[in-house]
């Protein structure tokens, strides 16, 4: 029988654990056997295997100390191939690397040079104004893509530092509204916020970046003579910590039972058509679900079809006599 490191079953018999470790990896590896041998469990051990085939394998995994009366007698050791995974993790650094520094810097000066033209180009009219136009906004979409691809993954990698304070909840909802109301007006929606009493240990302008992405995609989804409902509440703490509820509520067409956990992954539409009709890459509720892990809280969206979505995220409140 050959195993699926390459070794058979016979072979492996003969051989230590370390011998078929790669080379770089044998000193790591004798000091968490090292370890082992003290009786100590060791988790998350990443190392590089050799096959019998002379093929490498990233693997991952634990060394248990297995004691037999009273010292320790041997060690169960249980590795998980991750190769696929590196080299994915590989490519995805690789592809992050390019949009950052091959695809943004030249988009960023297509958009500036498009927006220093717009006194320029006051008097066209028709086709060749509306081509201007398409390319401003095109310039404009792409740009936030970018950027909206990198913040996730440096909220995700945790290379996004948060910068958290006591913030009133209260002071939140109603900068959220500021931000918005232009907007909101225009498309003939009601805005409302609820009152709010608190303060939530956050990033003010991380979560200020959750708010608005929330109301615009209700805003999006609501049609005109509607209300979106802004609120913050307490949540009474039976374990853990203290956190307060965030919630965007609107009278839209509401969201599939199946979409919505979905919602909330990268580049996802409740319908094919949204990111033509709606605008958008799919990306906001994304970055959202980002951010507010970061602080700690979750994200999650309740709906009625054709009755509307709320969409609610926890923040940590900050604590008595902080």
């Amino acid at each position: 029988m050959t195993l699926a490191c390459g070794h058979s079953a016979d072979t492996l018999a003969g051989m230590r654990p370390i011998d078929i470790v790669a080379e770089e990896c044998r000193e790591e590896f004798k000091v968490a056997t090292a370890r082992v041998r003290q009786g100590e469990r060791v988790d998350l051990l990443e190392s590089v295997l050799v096959s019998g085939t002379g093929r490498r394998l990233h693997v991952r995994g634990s060394a248990t100390p297995v004691i037999e009366e009273g010292g320790v007698a041997g060690a169960r050791i249980i590795f998980r191939d991750v190769t696929r995974e590196r080299e994915a993790q590989r490519l995805k650094d690789e592809l992050i690397a390019l949009v950052s520094h091959e695809l943004r810097t030249p988009v960023g000066a297509i958009r500036g040079a498009l927006k220093t033209l717009v006194p320029h180009v006051a008097h066209l009219e028709g086709k060749p104004r509306k081509l201007f136009d398409m390319a401003a906004r095109n310039a404009d979409a792409l740009l936030g893509l970018v950027n909206d691809l990198l913040d996730i993954e440096r909220t995700e990698s945790g290379q996004a530092s948060l910068q958290r304070v006591a913030v009133p909840a209260s002071g939140l909802l109603q900068q959220a509204h500021d931000a918005l109301s232009p907007y909101v007006e225009s498309m003939e929606i009601e805005l409302r916020v609820e009152d709010a009493t608190g303060s939530v240990m956050a990033d003010p302008a991380r979560v200020q970046q959750v708010l608005v992405n929330l109301l615009g995609n209700a805003v999006k989804f609501s049609p005109a003579g509607s209300t979106i409902t802004l609120e913050a509440v307490n949540v009474p703490a039976s374990l853990g910590p203290a956190m307060m509820r965030f919630g965007v509520a609107d009278q839209g067409r509401g969201i599939p039972a199946d979409k919505l956990d979905r919602i909330f992954e990268r580049f996802e539409q409740v319908h094919t058509t949204d990111a033509t009709e709606k605008g958008g890459a799919g990306l906001g509720l994304a970055v959202s679900k980002a951010i507010v892990e970061q602080h700690g809280g979750r994200i999650w969206a309740e709906s009625v079809i054709g009755e509307g979505s709320r969409v609610y995220f926890t923040l940590p409140c900050v604590e008595a006599g902080a």
